[in-house]
């Protein structure tokens, strides 16, 4: 359906992006997870940050953490949903190394954690 829309000339908004990023999140395919990325680079030039952040959400889960990082690195905004999910995505794949310096690199930012990002560091240390 969301092929369709696209075809039809129909510009996604932000919130169906968001929509479509789940569900294509749910799928593991890294194919047309990276056509939707595609989609959202050309409709969205990395201003909606609930859309970036699902991007990386996405690719995190999948085991992509060096393309959710590169994604990551590129952002201008980066809000504390970003730097906690490119932790998580660290985190579930056992990169706790790479958790505690991105929270380094968050803290040095001026960025406050939560204790959503409080958990995952305890996770990264265990």
């Amino acid at each position: 359906m969301f092929r369709e829309m696209v075809k039809a000339g129909i510009r996604p908004d932000p919130v169906t992006m968001l929509s479509f990023l789940s569900a294509f999140a749910g799928l593991r395919d890294i194919r047309k997870g990276r056509w939707i990325h595609g989609i959202v680079v050309r409709n969205f030039p990395y201003t909606e940050i609930d859309v970036s952040n699902q991007i990386i959400d996405m690719y995190a889960k999948w085991g992509h953490t060096d393309t959710a990082r590169r994604f990551f690195d590129s952002l201008t905004g980066k809000d504390l949903v970003s730097w906690t999910s490119m932790m998580m995505g660290y985190v579930y794949f056992d990169k706790g190394n790479e958790a505690l310096a991105l929270f380094q690199l968050m803290r040095q930012a001026g960025e406050k954690p939560d204790l959503v990002t409080f958990i995952t560091l305890l996770q990264a240390l265990s």
